[in-house]
């Protein structure tokens, strides 16, 4: 809730962090359900979680380096 408040009052980096969240938790309900898919390999719940996890980190770390920067002097 507190990166949606700072996203929507435009802080740098904000919108990053929370999409990184949204991910990791849309991650977490697809590792809890029975869905799999086949995009070159068979990738089942397990294999989604970990691939939807992966775009989240790289969205926090993209966020968290943006807010870093913008409290540098």
């Amino acid at each position: 809730v507190v990166y949606a408040r700072l996203a929507f009052q435009h802080k740098r980096g904000a919108g990053l962090v929370l999409t990184g969240l949204v991910l990791s938790l849309a991650g977490g309900a697809l590792q809890a359900s029975t869905l799999s898919a086949h995009v070159i390999w068979e990738f089942n719940h397990n294999g989604l979680y970990h691939l939807v996890q992966l775009a989240g980190v790289v969205f926090l770390l993209a966020g968290l380096r943006g807010t870093l920067s913008a409290s540098r002097p």
